[in-house]
């Protein structure tokens, strides 16, 4: 049955506009031998990517709360990737920052790009990695999250690094389309699960 001529348009709209939405991503394994070894997970509370602050609420999206993007994320990853890693409750990692003093963003008096990976305030990465190591877990994962007026609308970037040596296991990351979206970080949180769980040795 041949297709009207305003049906034919409609879809080509449709199939563009889907397009727009669609989530980029790009995934990089750089220690397939860590990788293999990695059964147990922290997963620190996700940074602004640019701001120095951490993952505090946008003014533009009221409704979401502190850390909604890493609540979304560990969302996602325990369903996912639970066949293949043991993931520490977000909670417990909250908790054990909260311990020692590491409740807000980037310490503004520390270069930024002297301290690649700063999490919480003072918090370097081998610091985070000592306490990973503490919480029992083999890797931590890391991460960056924007939300621009801009395009992309939404980005996210993680790695995973290893608790006993600090290298760098794996990277992945993803952005939104330049679609409108009144939720552009829910396709590419779950794009950078997917690849985790598909692509991950």
């Amino acid at each position: 049955m041949k297709m009207p001529p305003w049906a034919a348009s409609a879809a080509i709209g449709f199939a563009l506009l889907a397009s727009a939405c669609a989530p980029t991503s790009q995934f990089v394994v750089r220690d397939e031998a860590l990788s293999k070894s990695v059964k147990k997970i922290a997963v620190f509370p996700f940074q602004m990517a640019n701001a120095r602050s951490p993952e505090f609420p946008d003014e533009r999206y009221p409704k979401l709360a502190k850390w909604s993007m890493t609540n979304k994320f560990m969302v996602e990853a325990r369903s996912a990737l639970s066949g293949r890693y043991q993931i520490i409750p977000l909670q417990t990692v909250l908790e054990e920052l909260q311990k020692i003093g590491f409740t807000e963003g980037f310490d503004p008096e520390k270069s930024i790009w002297k301290q690649m990976g700063v999490l919480l305030p003072g918090m370097t990465t081998p610091q985070a990695i000592e306490m990973g190591k503490k919480l029992g877990a083999d890797a931590i994962i890391i991460g960056a999250v924007s939300i621009n007026q801009a395009k992309p609308p939404f980005a996210i970037s993680l790695r995973m690094l290893d608790c006993k040596t600090g290298k760098v296991i794996l990277g992945v990351s993803s952005q939104s389309g330049g679609g409108m979206s009144f939720s552009p970080w829910n396709a590419p949180i779950k794009m950078v699960v997917s690849r985790l769980a598909k692509e991950a040795p």
